[in-house]
C-alpha cells in the first residue's frame, strides 16, 4: 500500500504566506515614505481658518461646561455620602 500524505503539501502554503507578507511589507514600507497632501488653497483661506477656531472654541467651551458639572455632580456624591455616613456612625452610637 502506498503511503499519501493528506492536506495541503508544505511549499505552495509557505509560498503564498511569504508572497503576502512581502507585500503587505512593501505596502507599508511605500505608504510610510510619502507625504502628507498639502490642504488645497480654499482649505487653507482665513475664513476656513476662523471658522475652524471657532468651532475649536465652541467645542472648548462645551467640554469646559461639562467638566464643571461633573465636578458638581462629584461633590454632590461625596456629600451624600457624608451624610449617609455621619447617619450610620449616629445611628451606630444609639
Amino acid at each position: 500500500m502506498a503511503m499519501g500524505r493528506r492536506g495541503i503539501s508544505k511549499q505552495p502554503v509557505l509560498l503564498i504566506g511569504v508572497c503576502v507578507f512581502g507585500a503587505c511589507l512593501l505596502l507599508f514600507l511605500f505608504m510610510r515614505g510619502r507625504p502628507a497632501k498639502p490642504a488645497p488653497e480654499a482649505e487653507r483661506s482665513p475664513s476656513s481658518t476662523a471658522t475652524g477656531l471657532d468651532h475649536l472654541n465652541t467645542v472648548a467651551t462645551t467640554a469646559k461646561n461639562d467638566d464643571n458639572e461633573l465636578k458638581s455632580q462629584i461633590k454632590e456624591a461625596i456629600s451624600e455620602a457624608n451624610h449617609n455616613i455621619e447617619r450610620r456612625l449616629t445611628n451606630l452610637e444609639q
